[in-house]
């Protein structure tokens, strides 16, 4: 089955069934600031910025990709922060590749690829569902003790990133939501503060990662919690340890280049990778994670079996197609043996 996923993509980029798009230049020869693309773009359209230092990214009630050219080489901490909000029905934004300084978002479905926010308020989230890939998240001392992550009514999922706290504060703080890390490191502030805290309507899955506090007791403050393959500092020996599927990815996607996914579950389980263009969020009675590929164009991208210590991987070649630049392809893994089953963190991103 691995040769399906670069067949459908192929299939997607050759017969043109992919939704128009315009794509804006921002930077020394296009327009001077990320603003100004965003007042000219529609839904589903793509800014792409060259290397710089620009004002803040401000999005209302629009659905759009932002990347930057050379990943880590944008700035938009000018301003007071980037705001990305929905004021109507909840829209779509992909950010790839820009240091954020901090963001704030609201009503939004957010991806964020290789992005870093560092300062007090870092990335704080309200009824927002967001993927993030590789970012590192740093909170910088303030007065008012706040988290680098913080999630308020929101879902989340984490691969392969860092969040770190700063001065007493939490590395992640939840109200409300749930998230799901492989892979990551997440970090308490240095002056006595639990990696994660969340109330007692929060869920945390923590799978292939490591949760550092500085206080005295459990790292992990937050009663409804899993761990798999994970290190928690301070240990929390009432904190159950059982089966969660995580997720790994080391490259982008990239037209022409091989991409890999690893996923960590098991000894000897099957892990079903379902693939889709698009997000959305379902809940599935027999599935423990919301599913959150869009079913619209759900396809089974491959059928893996785990070795003996749980891990199964699998290396595809995406086509050379520049229909496919800017478009997105998500993917997520199913795995267990008993119900309910595990869905992973989702993966996958933008294709550059």
């Amino acid at each position: 089955m691995q040769a399906l996923l670069p067949l459908v993509l192929c299939t997607l980029g050759t017969l043109s069934v992919l939704p128009a798009q315009t794509t804006f230049l921002v930077g020394p020869n296009g327009l001077p600031q990320i603003g100004d693309a965003i007042a000219l773009a529609s839904d589903g359209d793509v800014i792409l910025v060259e290397p710089g230092a620009y004002q803040s990214i401000i999005l209302v009630n629009k659905s759009l990709t932002v990347r930057a050219l050379v990943p880590g080489s944008v700035n938009t901490a000018g301003g007071f922060g980037n705001l990305v909000v929905a004021t109507d029905t909840p829209r779509t934004v992909h950010l790839v590749g820009i240091d954020l300084r901090s963001l704030n978002g609201n009503n939004v479905r957010l991806t964020l690829e290789q992005c870093t926010t560092n300062a007090s308020n870092g990335l704080l989230l309200t009824d927002c569902i967001c993927h993030l890939r590789q970012c590192t998240l740093q909170a910088t001392p303030f007065p008012i003790v706040l988290p680098a992550l913080g999630l308020q009514n929101s879902q989340a999922t984490m691969i392969d990133s860092e969040v770190r706290g700063a001065g007493a504060g939490s590395a992640i703080r939840m109200t409300g939501s749930t998230l799901h890390v492989s892979g990551s490191g997440l970090f308490a502030g240095a002056d006595g503060a639990a990696a994660v805290v969340g109330d007692a309507a929060s869920t945390l899955w923590l799978v292939d990662a490591s949760a550092t506090g500085t206080a005295f007791d459990c790292a992990l403050q937050i009663a409804d919690a899993r761990t798999f393959r994970s290190t928690v500092t301070p240990a929390c020996p009432s904190t159950p340890n059982g089966l969660v599927l995580g997720t790994s990815q080391a490259q982008p996607l990239q037209t022409g280049a091989p991409v890999t996914f690893a996923f960590a579950t098991a000894p000897f389980h099957l892990v079903a990778v379902l693939a889709s263009t698009g997000l959305t969020t379902t809940p599935v009675a027999w599935i423990e994670q919301d599913v959150q590929l869009d079913f619209g164009g759900l396809f089974v991208a491959d059928l893996l079996l785990a070795g003996a210590q749980g891990d199964a991987a699998r290396t595809w070649t995406l086509p050379a197609s520049t229909a496919l630049v800017d478009r997105t392809l998500w993917l997520q893994g199913l795995s267990g043996y008993s119900l309910p089953l595990q869905a992973g963190p989702v993966a996958g991103g933008v294709v550059r």
